[in-house]
């Protein structure tokens, strides 16, 4: 990687590497040149939950004094993209669930309709590199063992892991150079006052969630023409988001 130390580039989270490639795309695509936007009032939010190069690299133990406690830190993901791209905005690194991307997409949201920043780049990734993080998933039962996912199906037993990054460039509708969508609401919600496995939610609290994303932009449920759920392929995270959708958009 240019501009980053070669001891650092050798020992960096291949997320981190998948990120800020991505986030070079991600700008092409918008019709601008990274050079156009260094220096400028551009936010950095990325989020990822478990890097399995972690792991690799501490069961596999360590043969020189690297420093891979800077390059596996994800605390600092957000700022190595900043500081690769040259971006003088705020810099956010989240942490949590798989879904929790869409809570850096709402804080990316809010900036820019504020007028606090000219630009956001919004990213996740998730690599599969070591057996270990997948052997624990299946001891909860999360994940399939066999190599069939069956999300919202009666015979489901859990999702596949997979590779994936994905990096978003937001700007304002006057900035723009090339528009793919248009970003109207972003919802999201944090319950913390449940008992029970962290695995369950409250149905109630995600039908409020929805209502009040589409009320707050103007938006009915009978005019939403294509939907994507979550689809964890578990019986019960399942046939509960099924009946969220019921109870928001009726049994059309």
């Amino acid at each position: 990687l240019l501009s980053i130390n070669y001891n650092l580039a050798n020992t960096m989270d291949k997320m981190t590497k998948s990120l800020i490639r991505y986030g070079y795309t991600a700008i092409l695509d918008a019709g601008y040149s990274p050079a156009d936007l260094r220096g400028g009032n551009i936010n950095v939010y990325m989020h990822t939950t478990v890097s399995d190069d972690e792991s690799r690299l501490l069961c596999g133990g360590l043969t020189s004094p690297t420093p891979f406690l800077l390059g596996l830190n994800r605390t600092m993901q957000a700022n190595r993209i900043s500081a690769y791209f040259n971006f003088h905005g705020t810099s956010i690194a989240h942490q949590g669930s798989y879904d929790n991307v869409f809570e850096a997409l709402k804080v990316a949201y809010e900036e820019l309709s504020k007028g606090r920043c000219d630009g956001c780049l919004v990213g996740a990734s998730n690599l599969c590199l070591h057996p270990h993080t997948s052997m624990e998933y299946q001891e909860l039962d999360l994940i399939t063992k066999d190599p069939v996912n069956r999300p919202l199906d009666d015979n489901a037993n859990g999702y596949i892991r997979a590779d994936s990054t994905g990096v978003f460039y937001l700007q304002r509708k006057s900035d723009a150079r090339r528009i793919y969508a248009e970003i109207v609401n972003v919802g999201s919600i944090y319950i913390g006052d449940r008992l029970g496995s962290f695995l369950t939610r409250e149905e109630k609290y995600m039908v409020q969630l929805l209502e009040d994303t589409y009320r707050q932009c103007g938006v009915k449920p009978n005019d939403i023409s294509y939907l994507e759920t979550g689809s964890w392929a578990n019986k019960v995270l399942d046939t509960q988001e099924l009946n969220v959708i019921r109870k928001v958009f009726g049994e059309k």
